[in-house]
């Protein structure tokens, strides 16, 4: 009976393990949506270039949840806005409105989140890797700088 039970645990904990495995690889990929129009697959096929260009600035507005893109590439620039259930691409000529359909969005929101979590996360590794003060050091030069304006 102690082996049928301890054959039960290791089954359990293995299949745990196998759930989360892939719970943490779904939210790693990012299906593009299926049955979506000519033109919602040129916006996001244009969405996702201009996202991963390093030359592209990425803004999030946080009271109204809008992703924009701006490009400044060799053709000109390019301004991206993800707004509710629509997709605006402006160059500098023309304006394009595409609906978008709400798993279009969605995806488009996803990838727009995990590139600004990718920046953001080599920003954040960078800026901690140009500190070589310990805190004690930045103590003692601080206290000597205002020891001396005393």
């Amino acid at each position: 009976m102690v082996r049928k039970t301890k054959w039960w645990l290791k089954k359990i904990k293995v299949s745990l393990l196998k759930f989360f495995r892939d719970l943490s690889n779904e939210e790693k990929k990012i299906k593009k949506p299926k049955k979506i129009s000519e033109q919602e697959n040129y916006a996001i096929s244009i969405w996702s270039m201009l996202i991963h260009n390093k030359k592209s600035d990425l803004f999030y507005n946080p009271e109204n949840h809008e992703c924009y893109v701006e490009y400044l590439g060799d053709g000109g620039p390019i301004y991206m806005f993800l707004e509710s259930r629509n997709m605006r691409i402006i160059n500098t000529i023309v304006i394009y409105d595409i609906r978008l359909g709400a798993n279009t969005e969605q995806w488009c929101t996803k990838i727009f989140n995990r590139e600004v979590h990718k920046r953001r996360s080599h920003f954040k590794n960078d800026a901690t890797k140009k500190v070589n003060n310990s805190l004690e050091k930045l103590y003692e030069r601080l206290n000597k700088k205002h020891g001396e304006k005393n």
